[in-house]
């Protein structure tokens, strides 16, 4: 059975947020291929320090393996990257909903 993942990449202000890109993934490799994407043009548009932990990520194939297995497993996996007082929440869930 394959169920769907919902991927989506927020700006948090203080007590505001604002949705910058959603995704319905159809499985949980495409899903890891869309926070990777979207984790490569996030730190393209970051301070270099800021966007020290995104490329650090991208860089380790053993976060993205384990982050890949979460989502088989049927759980959230998110990437917060902080550049001052905004943080920027890149994640994929599954739905719960199969196909």
């Amino acid at each position: 059975m394959r169920c769907d993942y919902w991927c989506e990449a927020i700006a948090l202000t203080g007590d505001r947020a604002c949705w910058l890109a959603r995704h319905q993934a159809t499985s949980a490799r495409l899903a890891l291929r869309w926070l990777k994407h979207q984790t490569r043009a996030m730190v393209d548009q970051l301070d270099a320090s800021a966007a020290t932990a995104g490329r650090r990520w991208l860089a380790d194939e053993t976060a993205q393996a384990e982050a890949l297995l979460l989502l088989v497993e049927g759980e959230w996996y998110g990437l917060v990257l902080a550049d001052g007082p905004t943080r920027y929440l890149i994640s994929a869930r599954p739905t719960g909903h199969p196909q």
